[in-house]
């Protein structure tokens, strides 16, 4: 089987970048919603590198899609040597004025397509005796999150499950962690409605970003936090009283908009 390296959300903003970044070395498996993306990045892959670009377009939200997506890639004789769990989405509100179809379509893909990947194909690599596993989560994990309160709960999970299977992993040749960006400049802030006015938030490349994950899956790094700034918040985090926390995080979300 050919080997290939699988990104999801890779497309746009941090996606797009670790699609840039490893199909300089290895083919690529790219999925997302949006065919006309997927065809462009396909082009921009193989006109600047010699490995192949196979695209899926696919919503992962949609339940089955993973099992699909499994079935598909080994019809093609496609083993996924390294996954990258990108794709996420967000919502910015208070949860009592939110849509419940908005939070279930963000628990499918945040949650359940991500566990799904995580189980199919680690089973593989546990068979080969190798492999990488990484899922994107956010400085949002460390913390409860007024106003993007499944948002936050759902990235909690991410890196509690990475953190886990590290530890199962171990002797196996098979390595997974967590990426825990802060907010980077992507169109997520865009999709999860938040407002032009309020507390500005510097925000990081996104290619940036996508390096910090690819050297992490070099370096076998289990969590992986970009910023100084953001590594002392996540520091104070284990030493502040939770209650200050909450309405830190309150004030934080409630007043927050994009620079």
């Amino acid at each position: 089987m050919k080997e290939y390296v699988l990104i999801t959300g890779g497309t746009s903003g941090i996606g797009r970048e670790f699609v840039r970044l490893f199909s300089r070395e290895d083919n690529v498996v790219v999925i997302a919603r949006d065919i006309k993306a997927l065809i462009q990045i396909k082009k921009e892959c193989e006109q600047e590198s010699q490995y192949h670009c196979y695209i899926i377009q696919k919503d992962l939200s949609d339940e089955g899609s993973v099992e699909e997506i499994y079935q598909e890639l080994n019809e093609q004789g496609i083993f996924i040597k390294t996954l990258i769990n990108n794709a996420g989405v967000g919502d910015h509100c208070l949860f009592c004025e939110g849509n419940l179809q908005t939070y279930q379509k963000m628990i499918q893909l945040n949650i359940r397509a991500l566990t799904e990947f995580n189980h199919i194909f680690i089973q593989d690599m546990v068979e080969r005796g190798k492999g990488s596993i990484l899922n994107v989560a956010s400085i949002g994990a460390f913390q409860p999150g007024p106003y993007m309160s499944v948002y936050y709960a759902s990235k909690a999970y991410v890196l509690s499950l990475s953190e886990a299977l590290y530890v199962e992993m171990k002797g196996t040749g098979v390595f997974v962690g967590a990426l825990c960006p802060g907010p980077t400049k992507t169109n997520f802030q865009q999709r999860a409605h938040f407002h032009n006015e309020g507390l500005k938030v510097k925000q990081a490349d996104p290619s940036f970003i996508a390096l910090l994950g690819y050297e992490q899956i070099k370096k076998r790094r289990v969590i992986v936090i970009n910023g100084v700034v953001n590594r002392l918040m996540i520091l104070g985090i284990k030493f502040l009283p939770r209650g200050l926390i909450r309405q830190v995080g309150m004030i934080i979300q409630r007043s927050r908009s994009i620079d």
